[in-house]
């Protein structure tokens, strides 16, 4: 079916690229990302790719174009998302999506080896992903939220390459981040052994560990990564905290437009709404929470604090 509506692409010029800000929300896994962009989806006059829509992940415009037909403009289904998911799956088919195998077959990730290179030495242009981004936005009729992860990992690449790009990171308390992807081992895999989600730098080195070791390398491995690219210049970020988006959404909304707006000079505009965020029940203690605590402990050398260095325009 992808295959097939390849030839039902929406045509854009070659040097076509989004012409209002694109929202890539970032994070580590159940850190809050799924709350956060559904959020912003609620609060801003902005279009995303729905679960519908992420089937059609080689032509998403052709998803979004067809969500609209289904489930209305995103004004008409703003009020009605669910601000529920389990672990990172959103729960009604107009919610938000990751679109993995979409960013995956645009950033050429077919190893996590991958994550960690520079696109071009391995034939992504950015003109091809600035057409792909202009395609979702013209069929969305409105700048784009972007849920899925691995566009994070080349945060300067998106940022000085992809016009009116920011990146809106979250973090969380590391213990309540452990234990909910904890949880989420054994949810999807049945036990708390295997690898689930994202992959920071230090992989490798994770590998053999115990689960609750490797937890605490995989949150403090990614908030590392995330501070060194932060500090680069040319990052356009926003960072914000899951426990004041969950206190004070309203709060947390309006900084982040303002911020948007100052580092991209791009309008963002706001529809009114308030989100209706709840906290996740992931932070609650788990059995192993001794274990957690102390690799925590020995793995916390490796964080290093979130601050975006780019200026305003």
């Amino acid at each position: 079916m992808n295959d097939a509506l390849l030839g039902a692409r929406v045509e854009v010029p070659a040097a076509s690229a989004p012409v209002g800000p694109s929202l890539f929300v970032a994070g580590g896994p159940r850190s809050g990302t799924t709350f956060l962009a559904q959020a912003l989806c609620q609060a801003f006059d902005v279009s995303w790719v729905d679960n519908l829509a992420a089937r059609f992940w080689k032509t998403p415009e052709v998803g979004v174009r067809l969500s609209r037909i289904v489930f209305g403009d995103m004004g008409e289904r703003r009020d009605r998302l669910s601000f529920r998911s389990g672990f990172g799956r959103s729960e009604l088919p107009w919610d938000i999506h990751g679109i993995h195998y979409f960013w995956m077959r645009l950033l050429g990730l077919d190893r996590v080896e991958n994550l960690f290179t520079v696109l071009e030495e391995r034939g992504v242009a950015a003109a091809d992903v600035c057409a792909e981004l202009a395609r979702i936005e013209a069929a969305g009729g409105a700048p784009v939220v972007y849920k899925g992860y691995y566009p994070s990992y080349f945060m300067r690449w998106f940022s000085e390459r992809i016009p009116g790009s920011v990146f809106v990171l979250i973090s969380r308390r590391p213990l309540h981040q452990a234990r909910s992807i904890y949880r989420a081992r054994i949810a999807y895999n049945g036990d708390p052994g295997p690898w689930w989600s994202m992959q920071p730098p230090e992989i490798e080195e994770l590998e053999g560990r115990s689960p609750a070791e490797q937890i605490a390398g995989q949150v403090f491995g990614l908030r590392r990564f995330y501070a060194r690219q932060l500090a680069e210049h040319g990052v356009k970020a926003v960072v914000v905290e899951y426990e004041e988006l969950i206190s004070d959404p309203a709060t947390v909304m309006e900084k982040i437009r303002a911020e948007v707006e100052s580092r991209t000079g791009l309008e963002l505009r706001t529809t009114g709404f308030v989100p209706d965020v709840r906290a996740g029940t992931g932070g609650k203690p788990t059995e192993i929470d001794a274990e957690l605590e102390e690799a925590l402990k020995a793995f916390e050398h490796w964080d290093e604090p979130w601050v975006s260095t780019e200026p305003s325009l």
